[in-house]
């Protein structure tokens, strides 16, 4: 009875409204589409870039403009004619990257048709692109060169980005979140868009965070009674996997032979730098070491604060009241990095272009010799195995065949330096290669355009007295895209007559080098270490680049060594460096003047805001300029964001005057400070 009683609760009462009638009824007042499959972001962003692509297109036939008609009524010659215009007005080299456009003309039609294409119609796309248009074109098959970074490499690099390295960053703090994404880089086999603001996903803030970083005082395993931090990192937005799942969980050490080396400590810098940890006794270096771990645990957390938890590790650098500083919220993008990657490759020496890439892959190839497949497909977040041999494996067999073959020992040293990318580094090869100016100025096209754009001004000048005077007519659209037009043409033809040069002088670098000696013309390379404007870079360049053997140190010696380190990465963060073409005229003028000297009566073209400025190097503070109107300019800059409803003071080092307006600020700086504005 009782089990009857069971059933008979188990079944669903009936609705009799549920009828036929009902069902018909239902959704009848809306018109429906298919749903579309879901693609990520950055999918949809290319998907939309082709639409737009498309629309110029089909917006050259007056008599069919319409683009949903196009596609609704494609066929194999109107594809056709679509693939010759669209290489004929983009710069496509590569067969794949066509390819890979006409994937998303597809995926675009099938998101607007609400139907994929046909097979047929989609196989003589690939047919008529392997065939006709690969030769037309010129297309190459041949794939790009993947150049791989050991760890002798990567030493290598961070020894010349700390010691040699004196590329311009507009806040010193980049300069510290570059060398931390190298490390992470190398040890998480990261791609790059897990760290920073990918293409796909630009001005979302979708990064690495706070929120992802833990640091834990554990006791040291080999030393009870000392203290050591450990850190895990969580690759929260890995591809195909982004903010679903369950992500890899990186764990990291502290490193004391090379502190170069030591993800922990760039870390902790920029967290001291940012004020981000919870509690109110940990604000220097020195605090870590005043507690401990209790004994009746293992671990003691580092907490955040609750508004640092979302606030990106690596952070963009803006320019705010006519100075440039880090953003406290916006995340670093990456085309900036990929744009410091290839200048740091170039000032180190390397022959093929540095990349994030080349270290996923020289991590993917070290990681592979102790992982199994189901822990490297973890690491590097593949969903196939199939993924690293075909796109990661390095190009250069690290076997030895020879010896293999002949039964004696192999040579593994020399097989490994064959894969290195140290192999054809020149540390010369930046100094010996300068751009060519003239190559862009003699090239066709530029003058083409110089012609037409000098043309165009005339015309505007005729009929409207000034360019200012004719925005917004169809003559100033034509003018400003010509001259957009020519800036690009400028930019592609220095980057090709660079690259030219480059790859040029280390085909025939051997080839001097051989001539020279046969001569005997005597010639050592002597490496220039370079002078710093901030002493924590000069002070940094020794202590990082180190290799120590921490058996011989003293356990005083190394935490001195790391808390040296430390202080100065906190203290470099909050430096900035003025443009380079100011800094070199402002530092040849001033380098002997005390920097503890502001007199209140200034040289008559000096910067207030500059020279309050406590970050900048002090011959940058007290540069002058040598033209009024140029000073004018800059002074504008500073004061276009000034609040003078806050009553500010005067931005010169020693007056401390209260200023209400941009009128009385004008008026104190050319009666107090001499300076005429």
């Amino acid at each position: 009875m009782g089990r009857i009683r069971r059933q008979t609760r188990r079944v669903k009462e009936k609705n009799p409204h549920l009828d036929a009638k009902y069902y018909e009824q239902l959704y009848a007042d809306k018109e429906l589409m298919p749903s579309l499959f879901r693609i990520s972001a950055s999918t949809e962003k290319e998907v939309n870039r082709t639409w737009e692509i498309w629309k110029k297109y089909c917006a050259l036939r007056a008599s069919d403009p319409d683009p949903l008609q196009r596609l609704c009524n494609i066929s194999v010659a109107d594809l056709r004619r679509y693939m010759h215009w669209y290489l004929d007005k983009h710069n496509i080299k590569k067969l794949d990257t066509f390819y890979v456009r006409m994937r998303y003309w597809r995926m675009m039609y099938a998101r607007k048709m609400y139907e994929k294409m046909d097979l047929i119609m989609a196989a003589e796309m690939k047919s008529f692109i392997s065939t006709i248009l690969r030769v037309e074109y010129d297309l190459s098959e041949t794939a790009q060169v993947k150049p791989t970074m050991s760890v002798d490499d990567l030493l290598q690099l961070l020894h010349h980005f700390w010691a040699l390295c004196t590329d311009y960053y507009p806040v010193e703090r980049q300069r510290v979140q570059h060398a931390l994404l190298i490390l992470l880089m190398a040890y998480t086999s990261a791609r790059p868009g897990a760290l920073v603001e990918g293409s796909g996903y630009y001005n979302t803030n979708d990064c690495l965070k706070y929120k992802d970083i833990e640091i834990f005082e554990v006791r040291d395993s080999e030393c009870p009674s000392r203290n050591i931090l450990i850190m895990t990192v969580t690759l929260r937005i890995m591809k195909g996997k982004r903010n679903k799942g369950s992500p890899p969980k990186f764990v990291f050490h502290e490193r004391d032979d090379n502190l170069a080396f030591c993800p922990i400590l760039h870390v902790l810098g920029l967290a001291f730098a940012d004020d981000a940890f919870a509690s109110e006794w940990i604000n220097c270096p020195e605090d870590l070491q005043t507690f401990q771990v209790p004994s009746h645990l293992q671990s003691l957390p580092l907490q955040w604060k609750e508004s640092m938890l979302e606030i990106p590790v690596f952070r963009r650098a803006v320019s705010e009241g006519g100075q440039v500083i880090t953003s406290p919220t916006k995340a670093l993008q990456y085309a900036t990095i990929a744009n410091q990657n290839l200048r740091l490759g170039k000032s180190t020496g390397f022959k093929d272009p540095f990349r994030f890439y080349c270290l996923r892959r020289g991590a993917a190839n070290a990681i592979n010799k102790i992982a199994t497949t189901a822990e490297r497909n973890q690491i590097m977040g593949h969903s196939r195995a199939e993924i690293y041999d075909k796109y990661y494996i390095n190009q250069v067999v690290g076997t030895d065949t020879q010896s293999a073959y002949l039964g004696t020992p192999s040579k593994d040293a020399l097989i490994n330096l064959a894969g290195h990318m140290n192999l054809t580094r020149d540390p010369e090869a930046p100094n010996s290669i300068r751009p060519d100016l003239q190559a862009v100025k003699l090239d066709p096209e530029v003058q083409a355009l110089e012609d037409e754009r000098a043309q165009l001004r005339a015309d505007i000048i005729a009929k409207f007295g000034s360019i200012k005077s004719a925005a917004g007519t169809a003559l100033y659209d034509d003018y400003c895209t010509t001259l957009a037009d020519l800036r690009s043409r400028k930019e592609q033809v220095r980057r090709l007559k660079l690259d030219k040069d480059w790859q040029g002088y280390f085909k025939n670098s051997s080839i001097r080098h051989i001539d020279e000696q046969r001569r005997g013309i005597a010639y050592t390379y002597t490496e220039v270490t370079p002078t710093f404007i901030f002493e924590e870079r000069e002070r940094l360049a020794s202590l990082l680049c180190q290799n120590r053997d921490v058996m011989e140190m003293s356990e005083y010696e190394v935490y001195e060594n790391r808390l040296n380190a430390l202080q100065d990465i906190i203290s470099l963060c909050g430096r900035r460096e003025a443009p380079r073409q100011v800094f070199r005229q402002a530092y040849e003028e001033s380098i002997e003047e005390d920097p503890d000297l502001f007199p209140i009566s200034c040289p008559g073209a000096q910067c207030l805001f500059c020279l309050g400025e406590s970050s900048l190097c002090h011959s940058a503070r007290t540069f002058s300029f040598s033209r009024r109107d140029a000073l004018i300019r800059h002074v504008s800059g500073h004061l276009r964001t000034r609040d003078w409803s806050k009553n500010p003071s005067c931005p010169h080092p020693v007056c401390k005057t209260k200023l209400d307006s941009e009128m009385h600020f004008k008026n104190h700086a050319a009666i107090i400070h001499n300076i005429k504005l």
